[in-house]
């Protein structure tokens, strides 16, 4: 302000047209610290240069942002040069505020964007819906009226949208600010005005900052009023007042949309209501531009002779139109002058080079019954995604015909796409992995069309629409129909929005695959609940960022996964008293699989998405068991939601024990309950985490019968149904007299599998065909050595004596080979029955029975020798009970007698 004063309110004429008295200071920073020059940076190496190149930047662009954050409105200025008006305007009728902006004419579009984002602080659109037609108030068929409130307040709501209108208070910027707002639906509703044409317009001057109050009145030729229901007004100021100002404002409001289309990347669709001739030449620039356009066809005006020259012969298709109110409108008079006709051919011409995917029309039929499309936001969606699909525009949507005057030829249409092809991988999209999955493309046009596709299917994802997310894997070429990797992208954009229909929609393609989900990105989703109020998650989340969205490989994806998240989750599993419950299937794997996902959308209380993974699961019960303890979990620190959260866990609780009875014999019941994942079986896991419900199941029940007397898999002991507790405990305490150490141990491994008794008796065989062998060898001995004593001796000389001698240590030498033959024969067999009896000596111990009825006893027995004590007075072994004053005085006593091995064996001190 007060530099704006100091020059007079009048900009010097060297000045730039348009600037603030603060342009100088957005555009250049104070501190040139870091500026590269070659002077000093003639001897630094490579990757210094780099960094204080990189430095520089983020330099300039922090201050200009916080420039533009501070002082935006003094940025800008006013035609004459006076300061820029802004703040907030009031309706009182209606109890809103808006914010407003007077701005010259000659203001750049780059100003204005960089205004309306960082000093109003509205978000980059993903969408702009710029609305046009006619500035007088009208209305539509209530069939139609009631689609296209509906259709228009879904696209605007599924999308972060931006609605841009004329911003007055008449015809279908009325029509169309009224239907967003009556819906609740809270958007940027942005109304580009001629500030010389608006009502009142004294009240919004020198305010800078302040607010103003503007009341209702009657739209004239000279001016209108603002419409309440818009959020934002950029307010044009010209020069000129009254009906000279109108249309004054078209330009820069073009520009702005020119800017975020092409330099920004961001899609914009004309949507097309009634209109007059003027209409007609916003149509045929915004179609020059190949930008989608969308015709209301039934709402009389332009919109409705486009649709009929479109759909006939040309000059001789428009005819009379009909309006709700019976009013009949001369289409062929009203826009059959040659100006008009020259727009509409050429309109036509550039929906026919685009093979006509750049006009959609909405209509419906007498009936009510909408054509082709279910409301208006698929038609929206739809005329966007066309034109993506189809291939032959650049990265925002649009088409260029090569034909067409003032466009690239065909010759620089590569040179063309190569430019938005890079710009498009510079720019922000919706998941990492995206620019590996693309490729680095030889042909240019081949990689921006794959971006279009990608950004297409980002959009269909964005506004929940599974059908045309599957039109547009049909327009896709691949034959096979397999899982690709844009399919792969798709279901990681669907699980961070959790769009359940697409989410089905991708599970019931051929060769689906969690592959490449990154897992550790999911709990980064903002979801209010949980996951962000545990401190610890989001800090680790905040520490490993780098690693979270460094997706080049999928193995380092998960084992981020497992550092972050599992560790997590074992730390949770440790505050609760149960480790390795709910981290298990977080180390179990070695990819993303269904029960990981089953886990966070049970975090994030999405119970549809869970059930979708939970029917994928290998192991449903056990799952589901996890899942009940997750929504305990989840509702011990969460009050607000606890009773609900109960409820969902008793849910959850109740379809393990649906599981448990779809088993179709108790044979196959005890196969699921007995079996392990890691540690624990779904039976142990059930008693870990306390589950009554399931552990009351007959199957259950029936299983840990047969558990309690060692009948069950792996076990090398079986007792009897109806033992007694005190046989056990005298087997237990005399184990000379337990037949498990003895004959019981032989008899139980013989009585063994079939297998393992056909082993034993083939082992049996064998060994008495080796004893057969080793007699027949004996016995061949000694013939021969009874032989040799008849036989006339070698030697004269040799003696009877010796010759005896000779024999009998022969035949010694055989007998010690026959009894170690023997011996190593049956040592197998032998060292089997031992170690099998010592395998029952251990596996005694190990019935739950049998533990029961020994820690009972060692408790009985502590009590007693607690309890009671030998009295020092009496010479006898008498006891007595003690009081209280006598424990405190015996228990160092009974503490040392206890330690004396020689009262107390070792085992039964442990």
């Amino acid at each position: 302000k007060a530099a704006g004063r100091a020059s007079g309110g009048v900009m010097r004429s060297t000045d730039r047209i348009g600037a603030g008295p603060y342009a100088r200071l957005a555009e250049t920073p104070r501190r040139k610290a870091g500026a590269l020059s070659y002077a000093n940076t003639k001897n630094l190496p490579e990757a210094e240069i780099h960094r204080r190149a990189a430095q520089l930047i983020q330099d300039r662009f922090v201050h200009a942002d916080a420039v533009m954050r501070c002082f935006g409105p003094a940025i800008l200025c006013r035609s004459g040069g006076d300061p820029s008006d802004f703040g907030d305007v009031n309706f009182p009728e209606l109890n809103t505020q808006s914010k407003f902006l007077v701005l010259a004419d000659t203001s750049t579009p780059q100003q204005v964007s960089r205004f309306v984002e960082k000093f109003w602080g509205l978000e980059k659109p993903e969408i702009i819906i710029s609305v046009t037609g006619s500035a007088l108030d009208f209305e539509l068929h209530p069939i139609l009226q009631r689609a296209f409130d509906k259709g228009l307040t879904a696209a605007a709501s599924a999308a972060n949208a931006w609605v841009i209108t004329g911003g007055t208070d008449t015809g279908v910027m009325k029509l169309v600010a009224s239907s967003l707002s009556s819906s609740g639906v809270s958007m940027p509703i942005l109304g580009f005005s001629p500030f010389g044409a608006i009502n009142e317009r004294e009240k919004l001057e020198r305010v800078y900052g302040g607010a103003s109050t503007m009341v209702s009145t009657k739209a004239t030729k000279d001016g209108a009023p603002l419409n309440a229901h818009h959020t934002h007004f950029l307010l044009v100021d010209s020069g000129k007042h009254g009906v000279k100002a109108w249309g004054t404002e078209i330009n820069l409001r073009v520009a702005f949309e020119s800017f975020y289309l092409e330099r920004k990347s961001v899609p914009m669709v004309l949507l097309v209501v009634q209109g007059g001739p003027g209409t007609l030449a916003t149509v045929l620039e915004t179609a020059k531009k190949g930008s989608p356009i969308v015709v209301v066809a039934d709402s009389g005006g332009a919109a409705t002779a486009i649709k009929q020259y479109i759909e006939g012969d040309g000059e001789g298709s428009l005819s009379n139109w009909t309006s709700p109110h019976g009013k009949v409108e001369d289409l062929a008079v009203k826009f059959g002058t040659e100006k008009p006709l020259g727009q509409l051919r050429e309109i036509r011409k550039c929906n026919e080079e685009s093979g006509g995917k750049l006009i959609t029309l909405f209509q419906v039929n007498n009936d009510g019954v909408l054509e082709a499309t279910e409301d208006m936001s698929n038609v929206l969606l739809q005329a966007i995604v066309r034109l993506w699909v189809a291939g032959g525009g650049d990265s925002a949507g649009r088409i260029t015909p090569p034909d067409r005057p003032g466009t690239p030829s065909s010759l620089a249409q590569p040179a063309l796409a190569l430019r938005e092809s890079n710009a498009s991988l510079s720019s922000q999209s919706m998941a990492s992995p995206e620019s590996s999955a693309l490729g680095t493309a030889a042909d240019p046009l081949q990689h921006a069309q794959r971006r279009r596709r990608m950004r297409a299917i980002q959009l269909a994802v964005k506004w929940n629409r599974p059908l045309v997310v599957e039109a547009i894997f049909k327009e896709q070429h691949n034959p096979k129909g397999e899982f690709t990797k844009s399919h792969q992208l798709a279901l990681q954009y669907a699980l961070e929005l959790r769009r359940y229909d697409v989410i089905r929609l991708l599970m019931g393609y051929q060769g689906f695959s969690l592959q490449f989900v990154n897992l550790c990105k999911l709990y980064l989703v903002p979801n209010d609940g949980f996951l962000d109020s545990d401190e610890k998650l989001q800090k680790e989340l905040l520490t490993n960022q780098g690693r979270i969205r460094d997706t080049t490989s999928p193995r380092r994806s998960y084992e981020c996964f497992q550092d972050v998240i599992g560790i997590w989750l074992k730390n949770i599993d440790k505050a609760e008293g149960r480790p390795g419950v709910l981290s298990l299937s977080a180390f179990a794997e070695t990819a993303p699989h269904f029960a990981h996902l089953f886990t966070w959308s049970v975090f994030l209380g999405e119970y549809s998405i869970a059930d979708l993974f939970w029917r994928e699961c290998d192991d449903p019960a056990r799952v589901a068991l996890l899942g009940s303890h997750q929504c305990m979990l989840i509702g011990n620190k969460m009050v607000t939601s606890k009773s609900r959260l109960e409820e969902q866990a008793e849910r959850y609780e109740q379809v393990a024990v649906d599981v448990i009875n779809a088993a179709d014999s108790q044979t196959d019941a005890f196969a699921v309950l007995e079996h392990k994942e890691g540690r624990f079986s779904l039976l142990d896991l059930a008693l870990q985490l306390e589950m009554k419900r399931f552990l009351a199941h007959r199957h259950c029940q029936a299983l840990l019968d047969r558990m309690w007397n060692g009948r069950h898999a792996g076990s090398s002991v079986e007792l009897p149904e109806n033992i007694s507790m005190t046989a056990l405990l005298w087997r237990a305490t005399m184990p000379l007299t337990n037949p498990h150490y003895t004959a019981k141990a032989r008899s139980l491994y013989q009585k063994k599998t079939q297998d393992e008794a056909s082993k034993k008796a083939r082992a049996g065989l064998k060994v008495e065909r080796m004893l057969a062998i080793a007699k027949d060898a004996m016995r061949a001995a000694r013939v021969e050595a009874t032989n040799a004593m008849a036989a006339e001796p070698a030697d004269l000389n040799e003696s009877s004596v010796v010759r005896r001698k000779r024999f009998t240590d022969y035949a010694e030498k055989q007998r010690n080979h026959f009894t170690k033959f023997k011996a190593r024969a049956r040592g197998g067999v032998g060292a089997k029955l031992a170690q099998a009896a010592d395998s029952a000596k251990k596996g005694f111990y190990q019935v739950p029975s049998v533990i029961f009825v020994l820690r009972f006893f060692m408790h009985c027995l502590f009590l007693v020798l607690y309890t009671s004590s030998r009295t020092p007075a009496s010479p006898g072994c008498e006891w007595r009970l003690f009081t209280l004053r006598g424990c405190e005085q015996v228990r160092p006593l009974l503490r040392r007698h206890l330690q004396d091995p020689r009262v107390v064996p070792r085992a039964l001190r442990r």
